[in-house]
């Protein structure tokens, strides 16, 4: 079959990435079209054996751009004989709305999230989820809680879901330097280094974590918060750095393609989202053996995290008081912190390897030859 992932971004995702490489493997020919330009996604795809595309249109949901898009899209799926398009995000999925009617492939809609976009913008996200979720034949939840908040909220019906997780070969994850992250170490040394990867934005509620460093500080510990990614809350963020005078405390490093070093060179990732469909980054750090704290009732995370066993799990309302807590047990009993990121790694590797989801991929393949 002819298999077609149509994607908005350019950005290295071994989730996705490890779907285009298992589809190659299983003797399918893959394309990858992003609407970002060319960039690390496609050469590292390319290498397996995937045909990687942009349309150079853009991210920006605009009259102009749905347009251009869904003429690329008709004339990219006609050239290449697709026969099935894989789409994430709403970004993607609009266009295939208008294109799908002047092709002959099925088409699937991935769902990355759940609430995030009621909170920032409610009218658009509200009238741009109803038409996609109406105009989608089949819909994948890649978690239980994006599952049920298609029902629940967004009103889909259940006819129209798959419930697939995430798959991550995680061979295609470099290995940490340990040079590198010897030299993070050390120009951010503290007794206890604590790291945030996650994009600066309300919804990742940085606030509260930089009030528990500051409590954290203020209570006579030795400890650092490095925070990596960029977003719209940067200057507002750094701001309240510079006017609590936590300047020596907490960093805002912005996007980096090491993420892993610096994972593995943290003691604990503090996660402290209220909305997630099923974050990565958490399997990142599971995967160089560290613990998250993280909120109760978001994303996947009770799925597969048990509280003081391979992560630890606070109320997502008011989470400083037990996040406070634990840290300042981890201080004093590094030994706990290992075994749970020895566990983590058992958890993460065993749960999301490409291998578990494999075979639901092909039956949806299989399905649609008939």
């Amino acid at each position: 079959m002819n298999i077609l992932i149509y994607f908005p971004y350019n950005q290295r995702t071994v989730e996705q990435q490890s779907v285009m490489e298992m589809f190659v493997k299983n003797g399918h020919t893959v394309y990858l079209l992003t609407l970002s330009p060319v960039g690390q996604l496609h050469t590292i795809v390319t290498q397996f054996g995937v045909n990687a595309f942009s349309s150079n249109v853009g991210e920006n949901i605009t009259i102009k751009s749905v347009y251009k898009n869904v003429r690329f899209l008709i004339t990219f799926c006609k050239q290449y004989k697709i026969d099935v398009v894989f789409a994430h995000q709403q970004i993607c999925v609009l266009p295939l709305l208008f294109a799908k009617y002047f092709i002959k492939a099925k088409t699937f809609y991935t769902r990355h999230n759940t609430d995030e976009d009621y909170a920032n913008n409610p009218t658009k996200a509200k009238w741009l989820n109803k038409i996609v979720n109406a105009g989608s034949k089949k819909i994948i939840a890649p978690s239980n809680i994006v599952y049920n908040f298609l029902q629940k909220t967004d009103g889909v019906s259940p006819k129209k879901l798959l419930r697939i997780n995430y798959g991550y070969n995680f061979e295609q994850y470099e290995k940490p330097n340990n040079l590198v992250a010897s030299t993070i170490r050390q120009q951010y040394s503290a007794e206890l280094l604590i790291i945030s990867v996650a994009r600066l934005v309300p919804a990742k509620r940085h606030i509260k974590m930089f009030t528990i460093i500051k409590q954290l500080i203020n209570d006579g510990l030795d400890c650092k918060f490095i925070c990596l990614s960029t977003g719209i809350m940067q200057n507002e963020l750094q701001q309240w750095i510079d006017n609590n005078k936590m300047s020596n405390h907490i960093s805002l490093l912005g996007v980096k393609k090491n993420v892993l070093d610096y994972l593995a060179t943290a003691d604990v990732l503090l996660h402290l989202s209220q909305t997630e469909a099923s974050n990565s980054v958490v399997k990142e750090a599971g995967l160089v053996k560290k613990a998250a704290i993280l909120c109760k009732g978001v994303g996947d995370f009770e799925d597969y995290i048990q509280h003081k066993k391979n992560g630890f799990l606070v109320d997502k309302e008011n989470p400083e008081l037990e996040a406070i807590s634990i840290l300042k047990e981890m201080y004093t009993n590094k030994q706990l912190l290992l075994q749970l990121g020895n566990n983590a790694y058992l958890t993460i590797t065993n749960t999301f390897d490409i291998k578990n989801v494999e075979q639901q991929y092909l039956q949806l393949l299989n399905d649609n030859k008939r």
